[in-house]
């Protein structure tokens, strides 16, 4: 046996790992010698399997890894899922499962034995650390997380230059989380801030689908918003949003346009941070008066280790649940049946009657390709045919129409919604990842219309690479559909709320084609039947949008960074807008003929940024200072091409049109640079401060006047953190006060001589140029003050007062000058 013993010793020698790890042989062998007596071989048994395993304990413990886990929950032991659990010295972070669970495996060439602190944050609780020596084995770390009702844990990365704790920053910065954001169907993100942030304003002016609401920030800064709206600065995972092509009905190509955030899938977000006034906005200069609003999508950061999925899918309908009140009665002279209307043909007041519904069928059927003239309704008194005062004292809405009918009712249908989104995260060494696709349909709840279709798909990476590097890439690609973006500037119902309730909406010919005409009284020649209109108008627009984003971070110094993102967002659009041949109307017209309009183009924007940081701490100083220098492009092509008197019915092509040929196009290229210095300071984080400068230049100031300067400065005074403090009940305060500036950019051609090309090529002027043009600049001063009272009641309270001056308003000259208008600073 001893002869074994040692032949497995010593062959083990030849596979080294094998027998260290294997404990179970040595010990088998040395229970089956229990029973001899001790001799020399057993001893050397024993002393080599003893060696052996302490050899192999030893290779086992310098390879193995460290694996921390543990429990996070609240402070009343509740487990709360998805908070994240990270160490940011070593970029690694994990989240907890539903039962408050985590684990974090750090690889064995990373276990170096030195001190790091394990970090657990979850949203609406103040965060917790933990010093812990990462050496091999596994350690076992919980968190109790309390209550942070002010959200003052929140860090901050929108108008700041680098991120800050909420109960640090000395000015305004609003942060929703996705668990603020609780409706996933929803189909654009706006509709989900309402009523969330003070001093937001968000209006949805059109139901349509695909409509993006209006967004105001503490209110308007400018008199006149013409060709650059009102609506703030849009950031997409440090996107600037511009890319955007307008045409009008007529198939006038515009300017470049705002992005416009219809085409990000909702589901993607992670959180949202608004800026409201200039005082927090002053780092974006000269784009920023209208606030910013920047949105931060989804990684795979705090995911976890594994591949995690989730698939949503909804499907309802949609309709309009409040109708507006319509009459069943008229002032029309009615026989004595009460079924006909009375004509105001023949000398007696009712010689001739007629019935509403024949009428109608009347001059629809036999119209051919407009309607024909109705006969004239005895007091039916139009716009045409107002009735005198003396006559209308004596009438009154009495007569019951014989049929009625609901408007609204004929013109909605429940129309369908359809939205699915399916992601996967997940978080694997050093690469973490967020991957999603969506499908939506909305259709909206007009009848013959499809709405709105957007199929999506992002792809974002994260890569640490060493202690010292890290990367990141955004992608997104969107493809959106709808037939008409209010082409016909809500005419429909327009004509709608002028249907009296005998009008059948729903009517059809013999050829089974809607009455064009279906009210036959005297106003119903301009208010046709808007279904007609919805149901044989061809329309339709189509943006594929791309927006890309690329990070790298090097941190070479405990005290040094740098950073450096390039973006790009590019949206190609086409649409077509089209009255076929033999579209009828209400009278005679060259509509008939039929006519089309084609447009095409593309808006792509630039930006990228080049960032150092510094900061250092003396004693109870701690300061940072920051650089940044940004570059921004944006360029716009769109054209259009006109055509009436087409050949064939049912041809979308342009060729089809053979009279009044029209062409526009526009082009656009807007250059922008911004250089940006900033420094923050605390003071034993009691006092803060933090003062930045940025200067701007930008094509579109007039040529004599290419740079503006911005800035702010502001404080913050933690005095519930002075050792004075003797008010317990009030466990946080902080006073705060900032005075920044930041500009509007005034429209592309603002600081141009226009001219219209009349007949024979004559150039008309409109409006002069203006060398000197400047932006505007928005002066904010606010004052707030934040409080938690009893660690269970949280107050903002914020004042601020700005305003706005070298307002860009067009200016009228007189006939002498030539120009009608001119561009200035006159605000």
């Amino acid at each position: 046996m001893s002869e074994s013993i040692e032949a497995r010793v010593r062959g083990a020698g030849t596979t080294h790992r094998t027998v260290y790890r294997d404990a179970r042989l040595c010990a088998l062998i040395i229970s089956t010698r229990e029973t001899n007596t001790m001799s020399r071989a057993r001893v050397v048994a024993v002393a080599l399997c003893t060696l052996a395993l302490a050899g192999a304990w030893g290779d086992v413990a310098q390879a193995q890894n460290a694996v921390i886990s543990g429990k996070v929950t609240t402070d009343f032991g509740q487990p709360i899922e998805g908070a994240n659990v990270y160490i940011t010295e070593m970029s690694i972070s994990t989240r907890s499962d539903a039962s408050g669970n985590y684990t974090i495996n750090i690889p064995a060439a990373r276990t170096d034995g030195r001190q790091v602190n394990l970090r657990a944050r979850a949203f609406g609780r103040a965060p917790a650390v933990r010093p812990i020596n990462v050496t091999p084995g596994v350690q076992a770390v919980s968190f109790s997380l309390k209550e942070d009702v002010n959200r003052l844990a929140e860090v901050v990365v929108t108008g700041v230059t680098a991120g800050t704790e909420q109960k640090n920053l000395p000015f305004t910065v609003a942060h929703i989380d996705q668990s603020e954001m609780p409706v996933p169907g929803a189909t654009n993100v706006l509709t989900q801030l309402a009523g969330k942030v003070p001093g937001v304003q968000i209006v949805q002016a059109s139901g349509r689908p695909g409509s993006a609401p209006s967004v105001l920030l503490r209110g308007p800064k400018s008199i006149n918003g013409s060709g650059r709206g009102q609506d703030p600065l849009y950031i997409v995972d440090g996107v600037i949003l511009n890319s955007g092509v307008g045409v009008n009905q007529v198939g006038t190509a515009l300017a470049l346009q705002g992005g416009t955030l219809a085409d990000i899938n909702p589901a993607d977000i992670e959180s949202v941070e608004i800026v409201e006034g200039a005082a927090a906005a002053s780092l974006y200069g000269s784009r920023a008066a209208n606030g910013v609003i920047s949105i931060t999508t989804k990684s795979g950061r705090n995911a976890g280790s594994g591949i995690h999925y989730n698939l949503r899918t909804e499907y309802g309908g949609s309709d309009i649940e409040h109708t507006f009140p319509y009459s069943g009665y008229s002032m029309l002279m009615m026989d004595e049946t009460r079924t006909r209307f009375c004509t105001g043909n023949g000398s007696s007041p009712c010689a001739q009657t007629v019935s509403f519904a024949e009428e109608a069928r009347r001059v629809n059927e036999l119209g051919g390709v407009f309607s024909l003239p109705p006969v004239l309704f005895r007091q039916d008194f139009g716009i045409s045919a107002a009735a005198k005062a003396p006559l209308l004292r004596n009438l009154y809405e009495v007569n019951a129409f014989p049929v009625t009918f609901n408007p609204l009712d004929q013109m909605i249908t429940s129309g369908q919604f359809a939205n699915t989104t399916v992601d996967a995260s997940g978080n694997n060494g050093g690469t973490s990842y967020f991957l999603s696709g969506s499908s939506l349909w909305q259709q909206g709840s007009i009848r013959s219309l499809t709405g709105f279709k957007r199929n999506s798909v992002r792809i974002n990476v994260d890569q640490n690479v060493g202690n010292d590097w890290t990367f990141g890439a955004r992608t997104y690609y969107a493809r959106a559909w709808q037939d008409g973006g209010n082409a016909e500037q809500g005419a429909g119902f327009f004509n709608l709320t002028r249907s009296p309730a005998a009008v059948n909406l729903l009517a059809t010919d013999t050829q089974g084609r809607l009455y064009v005409r279906s009210n036959p009284l005297q106003q119903g020649a301009q208010n046709y039947n808007p279904l007609y209109y919805f149901e044989n108008r061809r329309e339709s627009d189509l943006d594929d949008r791309f927006l890309g984003n690329l990070t790298a971070r090097y941190t070479p110094l405990s005290w040094l960074d740098f950073d450096a993102n390039g973006s790009y967002d590019r949206t190609n659009s086409s649409g077509l807008f089209q009255f076929d041949k033999g579209f009828r109307t209400t009278s005679v017209s060259s509509d008939n003929l039929g006519s089309m309009t084609h447009y095409a183009g593309y808006g792509q924007s630039y930006n990228t940024a080049v960032n150092g940081s510094a900061h250092r701490s003396w004693g109870n100083l701690t300061a940072r200072y920051t650089a940044r220098y940004l570059y921004e492009q944006q360029d716009l092509y769109a054209e259009a091409l006109n055509g009436s008197t087409l050949a064939v019915a049912g041809l979308t092509t342009a060729k089809d049109a053979t009279t009044g040929f029209g062409e526009n196009s526009t082009t656009q290229s807007i250059r922008s640079v911004g250089i940006t210095n900033g420094v923050t300071a605390d003071w034993k984080s009691r006092y803060f401060l933090d003062a930045l400068v940025r200067r701007d230049g930008s094509s579109l100031f007039g040529t004599a006047d290419r740079w503006a300067n911005y800035g702010r400065a502001s404080m913050a005074w933690r005095i519930s953190d002075e050792p004075w403090w003797m008010i317990s009940p009030v466990n946080d305060l902080k006073f705060r006060a900032s005075y920044g500036t930041a500009g509007g950019r005034p429209p592309f051609a603002a600081q141009y001589e226009t001219f219209t090309i009349g007949t024979g090529g004559v150039l008309v002027q409109n409006t002069q140029g203006n060398p000197h043009l400047r932006p505007e600049t928005t002066y904010e001063t606010e004052f707030g003050a934040d409080a938690e009272i009893l660690h269970r009641y949280g107050f903002n309270v914020t004042w601020a007062h700005d305003i706005t001056k070298d307002q860009i308003l067009p200016v009228p000259l007189p006939a002498s000058a030539g120009f009608t208008q001119v561009w200035a600073n006159a605000g």
